[in-house]
């Protein structure tokens, strides 16, 4: 099964939002938890994950 990028990059159902939502919320948690160590890092990766996770919101609105 081929997926098509912009697929991917917007889907178009409630159900791919939803697992684009939660795919985010967990590469967020995997990549902050990597960089443990450094919180100014962490820092970095929570605050570009939070904007994004807003554009959804801004993007459902839509």
């Amino acid at each position: 099964m081929i997926v098509a990028l912009g697929e991917l990059w917007s889907p178009r159902t409630d159900g791919g939002v939803f697992v684009q939502v939660v795919v985010t919320i967990m590469l967020i948690g995997v990549l902050a938890w990597t960089a443990r160590r450094e919180g100014s890092v962490v820092l970095l990766i929570v605050g570009v994950g939070t904007v994004v996770l807003a554009w959804y919101g801004i993007r459902a609105l839509h």
